[in-house]
């Protein structure tokens, strides 16, 4: 056995296949796992084979057998630190777009980052800047909403404004409403346009949200001086940077305008 997958498998749900033993399954998923510390290899196929441990099938079961085939083949197989060997730190990494044929989510690998110097080329490749204080803004840049408080008497007003419970996001929302009947002058205004270009801006908080320790992040799309899209929402996934939680604001906006 050349390999621990067949580079043609590709493992999904199957519910027409017989199922098999959940209980014996995960054990062997358990096993396999343990191993991956010292068998890089077979990573990738050993974490597509747990995705189905919920409910496995013969299909998925047919994999891990063949990943214990080629582990028996290749036992010589491992890591090795000689001595003298060089401490320079190179990174690899790699992800496939939706590749995943149950949620089209993408799976990525990669090894330790190097932060410093990640950030370094991140200020060489893109051109920063920094727009200045806030003039106006719905929600003291200070708040951090989270989930304590007093709940309020009467959730159905609230429900009928926004859906919330507690007593803070009440007043967060109250405070918008206020802000709204002092600025009743304030709207969109499109003006001719030469230009045919498209300029979007984002910006994202790294673990913003004290509940969640996600990022918020939001844009804006330009067509010369008329503002066409914007958006300011909580991101789906926790970011272990600043600069990921950077990308994925920048990845949002290109998707919303391409």
């Amino acid at each position: 056995m050349k390999t621990p997958m067949s580079s043609d498998t590709k493992l999904t749900k199957d519910e027409e296949c017989e199922s098999v033993d959940s209980t014996k399954y995960r054990g062997m998923i358990g096993s396999l796992l343990y191993l991956t510390a010292s068998r890089p290899d077979i990573m990738f196929s050993v974490c597509l084979c747990a995705r189905f441990q919920e409910a496995p099938k013969t299909s998925h079961l047919e994999a891990v057998k063949r990943i214990f085939r080629y582990i028996k083949g290749t036992t010589h197989l491992g890591l090795w630190y000689p001595k003298g060997t060089g401490i320079e730190t190179v990174v690899y990494a790699d992800s496939d777009h939706a590749g995943d044929y149950v949620d089209r989510k993408s799976t990525s690998a990669s090894s330790q980052a190097l932060l410093q110097q990640f950030i370094v080329s991140l200020h060489n490749e893109f051109d920063m800047t920094d727009l200045g204080t806030l003039n106006y803004f719905l929600v003291d840049t200070e708040s951090k909403l989270g989930p304590e408080g007093v709940p309020v008497q009467d959730p159905t007003l609230y429900h009928c404004l926004a859906g919330g419970l507690q007593e803070p996001h009440f007043a967060a929302l109250k405070r918008i409403l206020r802000y709204v009947h002092g600025t009743v002058e304030f709207g969109l205004k499109l003006y001719v346009s030469a230009t045919t270009s498209l300029v979007g801006y984002t910006d994202a908080d790294w673990a913003g949200c004290p509940s969640t320790c996600r990022a918020t992040s939001g844009y804006c799309v330009f067509l010369g001086e008329n503002l066409l899209s914007w958006s300011s929402k909580r991101q789906h996934t926790l970011s272990r940077s600043s600069a990921e939680a950077e990308y994925r604001g920048v990845a949002n906006v290109v998707a919303k305008t391409a």
